[in-house]
């Protein structure tokens, strides 16, 4: 954690859709996620509920596949929670889930193929359109710096460039052990970038005193079994000043994403790599 996966082996079952005005749409679908032997059940099943998730968008928004998405999966042992992370956000792109039903006691683990166990999650959910376009003259570029695979405690820096008067926010998403919510970086208290046009770094040059955005291998990665976990920052700008939360739901950032208005917000995603540190 910072204070701060190629086609995922995953299936949907069924899709029941409801049309409702605003750009609104009640989705509901089946999130599938193979079952390895390395890794409890509550961790599978929360996979299959973001696979849930994202079946859901899916259905309203169509498909999304990058290049740079399996490009950035290949760096990785872990590919297919990788993929999964990953096409997760390519779907908010165009819509969110505005809100969710979801009963767990309903959650399952069955036979796949009649060898492999699979964990399976049924929800219901209400998956919104942004009701603005993008502004296709609104471009942001950002990259990390280095390898994406990062030690623990190692430095990381960012820079980019926006063709547009932007406030600049930097998010972290750490999908691990928490990917119902994104985590404020900056502003902080050390930094608090004013709008700028142009290229940009975080830590920004406008920071009261020195400080490090750090890779950790938190404690809540001491459970997994892989050697390295994945985390995601979300470089945002927008056109108006955009308040952010210490901690804050996907679907409420999203919803305030779209108050805003598409035309006024960009978001660059960029996933790295924490090595376990033992």
């Amino acid at each position: 954690m910072l204070f701060s996966s190629l086609v995922s082996r995953v299936s949907f079952v069924f899709v029941i859709i409801f049309t409702l005005p605003s750009q609104a749409e009640i989705v509901s679908v089946e999130g599938s996620y193979l079952f390895p032997k390395t890794m409890s059940e509550a961790a599978c099943l929360q996979k299959a509920l973001m696979q849930a998730k994202q079946n859901a968008v899916r259905e309203v928004v169509g498909e999304r596949l990058s290049n740079e998405m399996v490009e950035v999966c290949d760096e990785t042992q872990e590919r297919t929670s990788c993929s999964l992370f990953q096409q997760t956000l390519n779907w908010f792109d165009d819509g969110y889930l505005a809100s969710l039903n979801h009963d767990a006691s309903k959650d399952t683990v069955r036979k796949r193929n009649g060898f492999d166990d699979e964990c399976v999650v049924s929800i219901t959910a209400e998956v919104r359109k942004f009701r603005s376009e993008h502004d296709p003259t609104f471009a942001l570029a950002a990259e990390i710096k280095g390898p994406r695979r990062k030690r623990d405690g190692e430095v990381i820096a960012i820079s980019g460039e926006t063709t547009q008067q932007a406030h600049l926010s930097l998010l972290g998403w750490y999908p691990e052990f928490d990917g119902d919510n994104f985590y404020r970086i900056v502003p902080n208290d050390f930094d608090k970038p004013t709008a700028i046009k142009g290229k940009f770094t975080f830590p920004t040059s406008e920071a009261k005193r020195p400080y490090d955005i750090v890779a950790e291998w938190a404690d809540e990665y001491q459970a997994l079994e892989s050697s390295d976990a994945s985390e995601v920052f979300l470089v945002l700008a927008t056109k108006k000043d955009f308040p952010l939360l210490d901690k804050e739901p996907a679907e409420a950032f999203y919803r305030r994403l779209d108050d805003l208005g598409r035309e006024n917000w960009k978001i660059a995603k960029l996933t790295y790599f924490v090595m376990r540190s033992d």
